[in-house]
């Protein structure tokens, strides 16, 4: 009877929490926005236009492209997954082999970005070369001939329907659909704010040149760049869209992994809702889409994970070594990784220290393995740090020392110390219900927005193992959590605080993006709890919890839908619409101010921007103000406007850029930055020293009072 109790107990507390987290989330996050119906409208009269082949055939040879340098990066990771001679599933070996691929053809086009030899001929035949090489070692491996698929439609439909069972299959559509719909959202022209800063304008800048150089300053140019240069190859070997595509595939590897993950340890049925509730995240499926990073470095944490937690299960040192190969990829993505790199050294700790009390547990993970494990992930990591240490004089640059267009005022301008949330500590307490409601992407705060189904089944980790010991023994006695999931608690949990602390720290810190390396593993560790939810003489929660997550993932697909009808990219996949009016569409006016430099300047123009760090579309060189600081920062180098006018032109500059929104953006709380004696300065310096060419006077905007109507976008202007 008291256990009848506090399982009714429970109950009514979990219909709660779901019932709260539901109504405060859909509160913010309506799946139908009332703007959308006039822009899905819109987009169907659009495809009413006169269709290209040529748009067709480009659409499908940048999905070939992307497909090709996807196949080269498998061929190449079956190499050392042969010689480790370790047992997984097909599945397995192609996430994992993908992965190592990939990350060897960065390192390949670094060196050979060091060794100026960027042209477009040398890649085609090195990925023709790869090709010919696997496609003929599998030839021989089948004696003469190529093994058949036996992939019969009819009857994996029934040995799945008679396997994973129906809820599984109705997972499977979610996931499939999900990533169709992300793969044509991925064959737009880029447009993404990063894109449009530093993943693409980077390998841009390098491909002018033929060639990977230093003496650019921004601080994004000298962040690890695994991705990038992959994008760089994509862009050699077909263009920047192509860039937006092996995102994508980083994000299906990612998905992969997950279900793998889940499979191995938690089995068939759980791997699905993993894969499920991994992909209602909406940032997730949006990041797919762009030629970001973030989901590369979900795709190498979660199979680190996965090979370290496998290692301490078979005790196979050849899962160690692989692991640290993804370790060194993942700090080649972004400095971020520091935090799962952390994590996993908690991992491993923990986990010696609970094997060394057992009995007949004695670990191949000793101090010569371990010492080979680090040399192996730092050998594969150290390019990035070597680059910018030859360039700048420092390997974590811009963090930690000085170095090249680095000063402490800059140094202050980044780190904002104290500007996080331990001004209000009780928020660091609720941070994942205010990164769950009030997150949205691309707004202001946790700028992203994760789904309610990870805030309402993780705490769930709480009940299951003890309760699940008590139907199987038929007690209350206590269970013991696998030792999977313990490792993944731990994991996640270490990565969290190490993110918490950065929140609390800096206001610029305070985003959700930053923690979605740990997002594949609380995906899985979410879909074991909800999955092994039981409460003895209680009603039938699981079936509660199930519709409960149907929800969820109903109105996750349909904001999916309906997100990708209101801005759907196939008008220009098919021709009805141009690049340069999707990209019009999508960019305002920084696009025409793009188009007026490209069309009007002379080539050997060189443009300072103030407050616009995009500058991916421009054909002139050009000085993009990446972190909203360049006025700012010349005031503390030169001074008085005159100075600042003469550093200009001694540096080669002929033309001045301003953006109007982004002058604004720093001029109003909560992110005001400058004051009247910056906009004094600003007034002085357009009056005296520059030409209006194109936009707007700026004469309005001087005033930290003053509105932005009449202004125009941008101000384009020839220094005097």
């Amino acid at each position: 009877m008291k256990g009848r109790r506090r399982g009714l107990i429970i109950c009514a507390l979990l219909a709660l929490w779901i019932a709260s987290i539901y109504a405060a989330y859909y509160a913010v996050h309506k799946p139908l926005a009332a703007d959308s119906i006039p822009l899905i409208l819109s987009g169907f009269r659009s495809l009413s236009r006169p269709w290209s082949v040529q748009a067709l055939a480009d659409s499908a040879l940048n999905v070939a492209a992307a497909l090709w340098i996807g196949f080269v990066a498998y061929s190449i990771g079956q190499l050392p997954l042969r010689l480790a001679r370790l047992k997984m599933t097909w599945l397995e070996q192609s996430v994992l082999s993908t992965s190592l691929g990939l990350g060897t053809i960065s390192l390949v086009t670094f060196l050979l970005g060091c060794l100026g030899l960027l042209y477009s001929w040398i890649f085609y035949a090195l990925f023709s070369v790869a090709t010919v090489a696997f496609v003929t070692r599998s030839v021989v491996a089948h004696r003469g001939h190529i093994a058949p698929l036996h992939l019969n439609g009819s009857k994996w439909f029934w040995r799945f329907q008679s396997g994973p069972g129906k809820i599984s299959l109705a997972l499977a559509v979610f996931v499939i659909l999900t990533e169709l719909l992300t793969l044509l959202t991925a064959l737009g022209p880029p447009w993404a704010w990063d894109s449009l800063v530093y993943h693409l304008t980077g390998p841009a800048l390098y491909l002018r040149q033929h060639r990977i150089t230093g003496g650019v300053d921004g601080m994004h140019f000298y962040f690890p760049a695994l991705v990038e240069m992959l994008f760089l190859a994509g862009m050699l070997v077909k263009g920047p869209i192509v860039a937006n595509l092996i995102h994508w595939e980083f994000g299906v590897l990612a998905t992969g992994t997950v279900f793998c993950l889940a499979r191995r340890f938690f089995g068939i049925k759980v791997s699905w809702l993993a894969v499920a509730v991994y992909l209602s995240v909406p940032s997730v499926a949006v990041l797919s889409t762009w030629a970001y990073v973030d989901l590369a470095l979900i795709a190498y944490l979660s199979l680190a994970f996965l090979c370290l937690a496998e290692g301490f299960r078979s005790n196979e040192r050849n899962w160690f070594l692989i692991a640290a190969a993804l370790l060194g990829f993942a700090a080649g993505v972004k400095y971020t990784s520091v935090g799962g790199l952390l994590s996993f050294g908690v991992v491993l700790a923990t986990t010696l220290r609970a094997r060394r009390g057992q009995r007949g547990t004695k670990s191949v993970m000793g101090i010569p393995l371990f010492a080979t494990c680090c040399l192996l992930a730092a050998a594969l990591a150290a390019p990035w740090y070597l680059k910018n240490l030859v360039f700048t004089g420092n390997p974590f640059y811009p963090f930690l020392f000085a170095g090249q267009f680095w000063d402490s005022f800059r140094s202050e301008w980044v780190s904002r110390a104290g500007s996080g949330l331990i001004r209000e500590p009780w928020r660091l307490l609720v941070a994942p219900v205010e990164m769950t409601v009030l997150g949205v992407e691309g707004g202001w705060g946790y700028q992203a927005t994760v789904g309610p189904l990870l805030l309402v089944l993780l705490p769930l980790l709480l009940i299951v193992p003890r309760q699940k010991a008590g139907d199987e023994q038929g007690t209350n006695a206590p269970a013991e959590m696998p030792s999977e999931a313990k490792a993944g608690v731990v994991f996640a949990g270490t990565a969290y605080l190490f993110w918490l602390a950065g929140v609390a720290e800096s206001e610029l810190l305070e985003q959700s993006r930053l923690l979605f390396p740990v997002f594949g593993v609380l995906s899985v560790l979410a879909a074991y709890a909800a999955y092994n939810l039981r409460l003895p003489g209680t009603l039938d929660l699981k079936r509660f919890l199930g519709s409960a997550i149907a929800i969820a993932l109903a109105l996750s697909f349909t904001s999916q839908m309906f997100g990708f009808l209101a801005d759907s990219p196939l008008p220009v996949i098919v021709g009805a619409e141009s690049d340069e009016e999707y990209l019009a569409l999508h960019l305002g006016g920084y696009y025409d101010a793009v188009r007026y430099a490209n069309e009007h300047l002379e080539q050997g123009a060189k443009i300072y921007f103030l407050w616009e760090p995009r500058s991916f579309y421009f054909q002139r060189a050009a000085q993009p103000d990446t972190i909203l600081d360049n006025w700012r920062h010349l005031r503390f180098l030169y001074g008085d406007v005159d100075s600042i006018y003469s550093a200009l032109r001694s540096q080669g500059y002929t033309h001045v850029l301003i953006s109007v929104r982004g002058l604004r953006y720093v001029s109003e709380e909560p992110h005001k930055e400058l004051d009247r004696p910056d906009f004094e300065a600003l007034a002085d310096f357009e009056k005296r020293h520059l030409k209006l060419i194109y936009g707007g006077s700026l004469e309005g905007a001087y005033s930290p009072e003053a509105g932005e109507a009449g202004l125009g976008g941008y101000s384009l202007s020839a220094l005097k």
